[in-house]
């Protein structure tokens, strides 16, 4: 793909090319699926000239939306898909980043695991002694 002159991208041309990738894949676009169709020409555009010109999405959850009923209910997505309660690094894995830091500001991963009905996977203080002292 060739690279357009300077100036070539109006608010105009910019607006006729979202309209027609919006037909084609039948939902508003976001900046992510710009990138996914490797459009990066018109994402410097846009960015130019101001995105709130152009109606795109955000794939980023609002202010506030991180709350205790919807950890709860992110979570117990996951455990549907993955049959059990996620550890960090199994949300890490599955790329749940901010469902994981939601967890974490919100008294940790262990409350939630009580609070879910599943046993804490913690070790219990001085289970890890030894009768001999090591070598």
């Amino acid at each position: 793909m060739e690279r357009k002159p300077k100036g070539y991208w109006t608010e105009k041309k910019i607006s006729t090319e979202l309209s027609i990738l919006k037909d084609k894949i039948g939902h508003n676009l976001s900046f992510q699926d710009l990138r996914n169709f490797k459009l990066f020409g018109i994402v410097r555009a846009i960015r130019r000239i101001g995105k709130s010109k152009f109606n795109l999405c955000s794939k980023r959850k609002p202010n506030g939306y991180w709350k205790e009923s919807t950890i709860i209910k992110e979570l117990n997505d996951v455990i549907l898909s993955i049959y059990h309660f996620p550890t960090v690094r199994e949300l890490e894995l599955l790329k749940k980043y901010n469902l994981n830091m939601a967890i974490q500001k919100n008294k940790g991963i262990n409350y939630y695991r009580k609070t879910m009905g599943y046993e804490l996977k913690q070790i219990s203080p001085g289970s890890w002694t030894f009768s001999k002292k090591p070598r």
